[in-house]
């Protein structure tokens, strides 16, 4: 076997992008092959699949081979559209194919309703339940951090739930999910 003739660096090898999008939450995971010669990927959205703006950055590491990276966020319109935005190197631009992802709105009764939005210091709200059962209550800022987290009791039928809002939650917009273990609902809300 003869060696092969050195070749000029190929751009970013991109062997997987994918997605998925679950309680309200965009996951995206890529692989690459040859990680060395990625300098950092932008990661793009778009809600016209037309204006893309960049999202997250993720630096890519120093290992040799292939590597896998992930990315994730709160899916805030009804519709998404992602990209990545790959660099070597050199500071060569190579794009993913897109990703779309679409919020399921579900007609069902099941979902929350928020009565007092904006909320204040607390934040009450109506969600149905189709057994007696625990359920997780948590609440997410827009940049995904986790921001309150509760375990209260569901009974059969519609539960009216009231959580206290400490001096921790700052202006903007939150998002609460309900979690049956079979199931999770989410809402948006607003806090003054």
């Amino acid at each position: 076997g003869g060696c092969a003739p050195s070749q000029s660096p190929l751009p970013v090898k991109l062997v997987s992008f994918q997605g998925n999008l679950n309680a309200g939450r965009v996951s995206l995971q890529w692989t690459v092959a040859e990680n060395e010669m990625n300098d950092h990927f932008e990661v793009q959205r778009s809600v016209d699949g037309k204006v893309f703006e960049t999202t997250g950055i993720i630096v890519a590491s120093a290992k040799y081979g292939s590597e896998s990276y992930s990315f994730s966020e709160i899916m805030n319109s009804e519709k998404n559209y992602y990209r990545l935005k790959m660099f070597d190197k050199d500071q060569v631009i190579n794009y993913s194919k897109i990703l779309v992802f679409k919020a399921s709105i579900s007609p069902n009764s099941n979902a929350i309703k928020i009565i007092n939005n904006p909320a204040t210091d607390k934040l009450t709200m109506s969600f149905s339940s189709t057994s007696n059962q625990s359920v997780q209550i948590k609440v997410y800022d827009m940049a995904g951090r986790l921001q309150m987290n509760q375990k209260m009791n569901a009974y059969t039928g519609s539960n009216l739930i009231s959580l206290q809002l400490n001096s921790a939650f700052k202006t903007g917009m939150y998002v609460v999910e309900i979690n049956t273990g079979s199931e999770s609902q989410t809402a948006k809300f607003i806090k003054q």
